[in-house]
């Protein structure tokens, strides 16, 4: 039950609010904020869906004396004249009190004049909504297959001024709304299905994701209204560097070089996948590595140097910082009629055509600092634990941890493997006659590369766990190559001892994946850090302060 003091009415946690009250934090009376909710009918009742929350505070006493509300009499909200009222499809600003959903009105082109609803408020408890939300990119037709059957499939993200969501259509819905839904333009939709979101097949920032089924009704809008535009906007190369690792970007440039077709062998799919690499440049004077896969690298073609639009590649780390076209979301146009590539095509033939490029650069995938990281995403070892994060379905999270354990000061200790030197292979090699041997590309080396591959022991405040360690952030941690340490505890055993606990009480915010793993038929979770973020103290205080205000203030 919730209450304000004057009404109680009945509620429920969404799902992913649920370790509110497993971990006892939501109690009897206790003070809270509700950030996000909506109203659905449950067994002829109507409830709150509590989406989202925060804890104000513990108290053991009742506020007030509450009756039970009551919807044909006066709200607590309608008492207070200076609070408006509003629509239960409306969200309050947090500063001034006013809907901020202004564009979200009643619609009577759609049978029954349903209300819009913004696509923030989407959820599995929702009932009769209606969306009115432009298309921002729909996918190719794809085929899929596995143990449940086969079929079809096209996905979309549709926005409004509120959030981006992505939709899915299947199979018979595939021929019945594909040609129906075009990028860019405004469509009212209703009746589909609300469903957690895939987070390994989505970087959409929502939980949850629209399924198109036989019943949802889509109606084209010609208000666009309120809609927001699709980002056109181009970054140039020189850029690139101030991206995230997986970021969509559009770009814009001339390509100077173009491989081969190359079939490449995938174990996730069993497949062999065609891949063709792009070298595009533009006037920042930057050059930079474009991937296209499957059926866009087999059909590339065109012209020497040729401009070319790419809309929503995805941003890589590897060498550097790299592209990467996907499949489903990516489009490209070779010499698109734009006012951009005109001046791009006048640049490169007066000027560009004998500049010398300099390759985009970013921060390593598993290094950074505290400043640039998404406090929102971070868990503590005890959540993640109690919420077999990882156990399904592989998943990701950030911890704040400190390191207690790390490899053991033995001579037999195993914590790296020779590796290829070989470009883009990175497979352990075999001594063979004085020789190192590599079975995946029959390279012969006289010396190994040696990589990190071990384990460490961690903590926070709640709880420990051990995490799998690769060698960039074997590099980070203990402050030198695996090639460097393998020496040290061939040649000097006290050195390699000291050096072995340079990484104990080290302090770094860890992105990690975590990943169900079965040993000897017994399945449990597996933990990989991903990036290394070493605390940068100054935000670390600013932070502390901003807590400590927000809590002095409430």
């Amino acid at each position: 039950m919730l209450s304000d003091g004057q009404r109680f009415t009945p509620a429920m946690l969404a799902t992913q609010q649920n370790h509110f009250a497993s971990d006892g934090l939501l109690t009897k009376w206790c003070l809270i904020r509700l950030s996000q909710f909506t109203r659905s009918r449950v067994q002829g009742k109507q409830i709150i869906i509590v989406m989202a929350l925060d804890i104000i505070r513990q108290q053991k006493d009742k506020i007030g004396e509450p009756l039970p509300i009551d919807v044909r009499g006066p709200t607590f909200v309608q008492q207070i004249k200076a609070t408006p009222t509003l629509s239960r499809n409306s969200q309050l600003n947090k500063v001034s009190g006013k809907p901020t959903t202004k564009g979200f009105n009643t619609t009577k082109s759609m049978k029954g004049g349903h209300t819009i609803t913004p696509i923030s408020d989407l959820s599995p408890y929702a009932r009769d909504w209606t969306v009115k939300a432009r298309i921002d990119q729909k996918s190719d037709i794809r085929s899929w297959s596995n143990s449940k059957g086969s079929g079809q499939l096209f996905s979309l993200v549709m926005m409004d001024e509120t959030k981006s969501i992505k939709a899915t259509a299947f199979k018979n819905e595939v021929d019945k709304f594909y040609d129906l839904l075009q990028e860019g333009r405004v469509y009212y939709i209703s009746a589909a299905k609300v469903v957690p979101a895939k987070k390994q097949f989505s970087k959409i920032d929502n939980d949850y994701e629209v399924i198109l089924a036989d019943s949802t009704i889509i109606e084209e809008c010609h208000d666009d209204s309120n809609m927001p535009e699709i980002d056109q906007a181009y970054t140039p190369l020189a850029n690139l560097q101030d991206l995230s690792k997986d970021q969509l970007c559009n770009v814009l440039g001339v390509v100077a070089e173009v491989d081969d077709l190359q079939k490449i062998s995938v174990k996730k799919a069993q497949r062999m996948v065609s891949k063709r690499g792009l070298i595009i440049v533009d006037r920042s004077g930057f050059s930079c590595r474009v991937t296209l896969w499957g059926k866009v690298a087999e059909e590339f073609e065109a012209q020497p140097n040729p401009v070319v639009s790419f809309r929503s590649l995805k941003v890589d780390d590897f060498n550097g910082r790299s592209l990467s076209y996907q499949g489903g979301s990516s489009r490209m146009s070779i010499d698109p009629d734009l006012e951009e590539a005109h001046a791009l095509r006048g640049w490169f033939d007066a000027v560009g055509a004998s500049q010398t490029f300099q390759a985009c650069q970013g921060v390593s995938a598993s290094r950074g600092t505290s400043s640039g990281l998404d406090r929102t995403e971070l868990m503590s070892i005890a959540d993640v634990k109690n919420n077999n994060v990882g156990m399904s379905e592989t998943a990701y999270f950030t911890v704040k941890l400190r390191i207690l354990y790390t490899i053991k000061a033995k001579r037999e200790t195993t914590f790296c493997y020779p590796s290829c030197p070989g470009e883009d292979c990175k497979k352990k090699v075999i001594l063979d006659g004085g020789k190192w041997r590599c079975a995946k590309c029959d390279g012969i080396w006289n010396q190994p590369l040696y990589r990190y591959v071990t384990t460490v022991g961690a903590a926070d405040h709640h709880d420990t766990a051990w995490f799998s360690v690769f060698d960039d952030i074997g590099q980070e941690i203990f402050d030198m190559s695996a090639g460097e340490f393998q020496n040290l505890q061939n040649v000097d055993e006290e050195a390699f001892a000291r050096q072995s606990k340079v990484p104990q009480s080290k302090q770094y915010y860890f992105k990690c994946k975590a990943e169900e793993n079965v040993v000897n038929s017994q399945s449990r979770v597996r933990y990989t850090i991903l990036k290394a973020f070493p605390l940068d103290y100054k935000t670390e205080m600013k932070m502390l302060v901003k807590m400590m205000d927000e809590t002095y203030n409430q």
